[in-house]
């Protein structure tokens, strides 16, 4: 991970739940396009405000839900082009039922094709 000490970073996702390919930055990251997940995240000190901020203002309901509509777009948010942790089978507080995580790692590789 050198390379994220030369990028401009809001968020770095160790392991994301995708939903649409993402475009590849370097050999070690792609950027975050409609990633969800929380289970393996890093945060810049830089993006702490922005977000204290915006729960001040209310506007955070579902966090991983605001990452990927307020922080992703801004352009300073990654993926680590090697899927580092994936989440296990279990119960999804969430979704208050047990949830099927096997498809996460999956969706992953064919979306960093």
């Amino acid at each position: 991970f050198l390379s994220i000490s030369r990028v401009n970073w809001h968020l770095l996702y160790l392991s994301a739940n995708t939903h649409c390919r993402l475009m590849r930055q370097n050999a070690y990251l792609f950027s975050a396009k409609k990633c969800l997940g929380l289970h393996s995240i890093a945060y810049h000190e830089s993006v702490y405000d922005i977000i204290l901020k915006d729960y001040a203002l209310g506007k955070i309901k579902i966090i991983d839900e605001y990452l990927q509509n307020i922080i992703q777009p801004m352009g300073k948010s990654f993926v680590s082009a090697l899927l580092c942790t994936t989440q296990t089978n279990d119960f999804s507080d969430i979704e208050k039922k047990q949830v099927d995580q096997s498809y996460i790692q999956s969706r992953f590789e064919n979306h960093v094709k």
